[in-house]
């Protein structure tokens, strides 16, 4: 199934970028979701990669509709489409 790939590529993704530095990620990571695919899968990816790196400020606002992709108030939007 891709949709149960996505996280997982999204973890690999977050936890690489944050370890190619010397320094811990700090600031703030701003991602959207659609409110079922986010709740039960990005939720508790980002729970985990806050304890993780303290740093970070998390905000992980779900919404009913994918947003479009021209929205630049988001580092990161993930939808699911099945």
């Amino acid at each position: 199934m891709a949709s149960a790939q996505l996280p997982e590529t999204t973890a690999f993704m977050l936890e690489r970028q944050s370890t190619q530095s010397t320094d811990a990620p700090k600031g703030l990571l701003r991602v959207n979701a659609t409110l079922g695919f986010g709740r039960n899968h990005i939720a508790p990816l980002m729970s985990k990669y806050a304890k993780l790196y303290p740093g970070v400020q998390v905000q992980l606002p779900l919404t009913v509709h994918p947003l479009p992709v021209t929205d630049e108030a988001f580092d990161l939007c993930c939808a699911s489409c099945i």
